[in-house]
């Protein structure tokens, strides 16, 4: 955008300057025009001048000895007028030559303007295309830094609800473990007081043993049954913690 204020204010620098010049220009030449009249009007004075000189010249060569003096006053005026009149023509061909230069320096001076006007609005237009794509390069870079932003709080979404899936699953399977472990113990419990009772003597001992046995086979097989496990096969939670570690 600074770039652009620049090129606006060099532009309009230059533009005035133009105008500036343009003027100056056309003054010169309004000037350069009275020069060339006033040579022109000077020229013609000194060529009726030279006529009437030349008149009274013819005049003078048929006059009588009496009017010798007259003729030379006559003649030393006219001479002197036309010197006048020549010197007023030098200085009029000097003040035009002055004022052809001047034009010239100042048509040099508009078409140096005129360029440097050109290179300014190219500059200008330059400028403005850079900042148009800078603005798109700079959209493209909001849409795709929110697309990612949208990718990544997909991420992280997923990423949390893993991990609390995970930390379910570990506390299931930790839970699962410590019961397959109190069960084990109760089984191994039961199976030593099962193997002392059939060490002892007596039928009504074995009987009430085996009424012992098959009520605590009962209730593993139900505890087993409730928690889905089974002597021969491993839980569904220490399967599902194994494939994760």
């Amino acid at each position: 955008r600074a770039q652009l204020d620049d090129a606006e204010e060099e532009a309009a620098e230059l533009l005035k300057k133009y105008r500036a010049s343009t003027s100056a220009l056309c003054a010169t030449q309004s000037e350069a025009r009275e020069a060339e009249c006033r040579a022109e009007a000077a020229a013609e004075e000194a060529r009726q001048a030279k006529e009437r000189l030349a008149e009274l010249s013819a005049r003078l060569a048929h006059a009588e000895a009496g009017h010798s003096h007259e003729h030379h006053e006559t003649e030393r005026r006219l001479e002197l007028r036309n010197k006048e009149l020549e010197s007023s023509l030098e200085l009029e061909a000097t003040s035009r030559a002055r004022l052809e230069g001047q034009l010239a320096r100042l048509r040099d001076a508009h078409e140096q303007l005129a360029s440097e006007l050109a290179s300014a609005r190219a500059k200008d237009h330059q400028a403005a295309e850079e900042v148009r794509k800078l603005t798109r390069q700079l959209r493209e870079l909001k849409e795709e830094n929110s697309s990612i932003n949208a990718k990544l709080s997909e991420v992280t979404r997923a990423k949390s609800a893993a991990e609390s899936a995970a930390a379910a699953a570990a506390a299931e399977a930790a839970s699962a473990r410590d019961e397959a472990r109190l069960a084990a113990r109760r089984a191994t419990a039961l199976q030593e007081a099962i193997a002392g009772d059939l060490s002892s003597p007596g039928d009504s001992r074995d009987t009430d043993s085996e009424n012992d046995s098959y009520s605590s086979d009962e209730s593993i097989g139900t505890f087993l049954a409730n928690h889905k496990l089974s002597p021969s096969a491993p839980s569904r939670n220490s399967m599902q913690l194994d494939s994760q570690k």
